[in-house]
């Protein structure tokens, strides 16, 4: 099966289910694009779960069952602005891995994914520089099974999301802080009795970390949307639940142009309709508005 990955050539705004952190969207989204598409992979199972920007080149991650050293490993194919391939690579070990989310940094980008090799699933990062060579690899051993979702740095260091394992089998979000270098500083988990999870962060510009996500822990339906503002050190500061009586399930976040966060997610609330749903909040959690689109179903 081969990656078939659509990249969006030219717009007035991101599109808010695949953009990254490179560019600022507008408070009233109005979207317009083209599309090119081409196709990359090899007689097995292969992914495109994420891409970005950076130096000029895309960057798109993913998995291959069709290369590599393991059951499956990270996938990185390295693009020009024509589709053209200039590198495809993959990272791993003789067990699985996989990349989960790409991000853009001043030499290339940093993959973060998660590592079956080192004896339970441990988070995954991964530097690599603008030709898509490995320079350093890191895995994290905390003691229970974690995934590494998504990845952003305030400059100097890189603040990981993700989620971990409690004792009851129950996934916990996760916030892990880095150096420069990948090496751990601390990391933290959050959550209640039943299962969490984070799909985005954003870092605000007085250091503070903002964590999107869902928990089945609080909230007024089956799962609602939870949005954890803690600091730069990881201390939860404040929690903003959004959702109705069935279930949501989170997308992504976008900081825009006017210091404002936009959240997209599907909310199956409006049964027996199942709709997109927008959230536009400010730095201190306060909903500016928000609204559904659509019947999914």
């Amino acid at each position: 099966m081969k990656i078939y990955q659509y990249l969006l050539l030219t717009l007035s705004t991101l599109c808010l289910f695949s953009c990254r952190k490179d560019k600022a969207i507008n408070d009233q989204p109005q979207v317009t694009w083209s599309f090119i598409s081409s196709s990359f992979g090899g007689t097995s199972d292969d992914n495109a779960h994420d891409l970005c920007y950076s130096n000029g080149r895309i960057f798109v991650a993913g998995s291959t069952a069709s290369f590599g050293n393991g059951m499956t490993d990270i996938y990185l194919i390295v693009l020009d602005s024509g589709l053209n391939v200039l590198n495809d690579n993959y990272i791993g070990t003789t067990n699985a891995e996989a990349g989960i989310s790409v991000f853009p940094t001043s030499t290339g980008a940093i993959i973060c994914g998660y590592t079956d090799f080192y004896g339970n699933r441990q988070a995954y990062l991964v530097n690599v520089d603008i030709n898509g060579d490995t320079l350093w690899t890191k895995h994290y051993n905390l003691d229970t099974e974690s995934f590494a979702y998504n990845v952003n740095s305030d400059g100097t260091n890189y603040f990981i999301i993700g989620n971990t394992m409690d004792a009851s089998g129950n996934t916990q979000l996760l916030l892990a802080k880095t150096d420069n270098n990948g090496n751990l500083l601390w990391s933290k988990t959050y959550g209640g009795p039943s299962a969490e999870l984070t799909t985005d962060l954003e870092i605000l510009t007085n250091g503070d970390i903002l964590i999107y996500g869902y928990t089945n822990s609080y909230g007024s339906g089956d799962r609602d949307l939870i949005l954890l503002k803690t600091n730069s050190s990881g201390d939860s500061l404040q929690t903003l639940l959004l959702g109705g009586s069935g279930y949501e399930q989170p997308g992504y976040m976008q900081k825009t142009s006017a210091g404002n966060f936009l959240i997209a997610a599907h909310t199956g609330s409006t049964e027996p309709n199942h709709n997109f749903y927008f959230a536009l909040f400010d730095q201190n959690l306060n909903v500016i508005w928000q609204g559904e689109k659509g019947d999914m179903m």
